[in-house]
């Protein structure tokens, strides 16, 4: 199988390959770049592996949440290979990319999401499984304070842990790890293209669409 992957949801431009077995990965910290550099560094993977565009068997982007400006470069970049070169697409939750690289990294599973979201608030998502990771709640953007974490031994994932650690504190005891570094990976995309590929959950071009979680952002 040959998937291509890439992710622009934060300060990281994130490009992977899949081809057979094997994962090629590019990641930049390139705040404000994600334009110049998305399409040059798949290029640049697929020229290594000698493939073109239309020998993939899908295209999977993060969809979000996330930066407003790097989801819809994301989300717009897959629209367009995947209508000219007629590929599926699958879209994939950012929260839970983060959740799937904890679990291959850690073995955890039980894992939550959070990461900052600005104005207060974070993006919130809770996962659980053994080799995929599923959401057990639907993603939400809230406030700290509001979150809700049912029963122990969850591992904590993301920005949010840091940024907003005095209003998340209530939390602790229910906590059996907190990671407040790890940023999405494409590669980390890949599994869960393949079970969207698996369990036919792929999109067409046209409905590739980012999600922002709330319609505002300072």
């Amino acid at each position: 199988m040959k998937i291509l992957a890439f992710d622009t949801s934060t300060q990281q431009c994130s490009v992977a390959l899949l081809c057979g077995n094997e994962i090629k990965d590019i990641s930049l910290d390139a705040p404000n770049q994600h334009a110049e550099l998305l399409l040059p560094l798949i290029h640049r993977l697929l020229h290594e592996a000698g493939l073109s565009l239309t020998q993939l068997n899908a295209i999977g982007f993060s969809r979000g949440p996330g930066s407003f400006t790097g989801l819809r470069i994301a989300a717009s970049l897959a629209q367009g290979l995947a209508c000219a070169h007629d590929i599926p697409v699958a879209a994939i939750s950012t929260l839970q990319m983060m959740a799937q690289a904890t679990h291959l990294t850690q073995h955890a599973e039980r894992i939550a999401v959070a990461m900052d979201a600005r104005m207060q608030q974070i993006y919130w998502g809770t996962f659980a499984g053994t080799g995929i990771m599923l959401p057990t709640c639907p993603e939400q953007v809230l406030s700290p304070n509001e979150v809700i974490l049912a029963g122990k031994d969850w591992t904590a994932v993301g920005t949010a842990w840091q940024v907003y650690s005095d209003s998340l504190l209530f939390l602790q005891p229910q906590l059996a790890h907190i990671d407040t570094k790890s940023l999405p990976q494409a590669r980390n995309l890949i599994p869960l293209a393949q079970y969207q590929i698996e369990q036919k959950l792929t999109v067409s071009a046209e409905n590739a669409l980012p999600i922002y979680l709330r319609d505002k952002v300072c």
